[in-house]
């Protein structure tokens, strides 16, 4: 059984959707705007 992505990955996903291309830095960098990253 798959399970569902979990809220973080969701929002992963959601900055590589609106990105379509993108580093671990790029995604790290847009999620950092809008919320604590570590």
């Amino acid at each position: 059984m798959i399970d569902k992505p979990t809220a973080a990955e969701l929002e992963v996903l959601a900055v590589l959707w609106d990105v379509e291309q993108g580093s671990v830095r790029q995604v790290h960098e847009k999620l950092s705007q809008t919320k604590e990253t570590g």
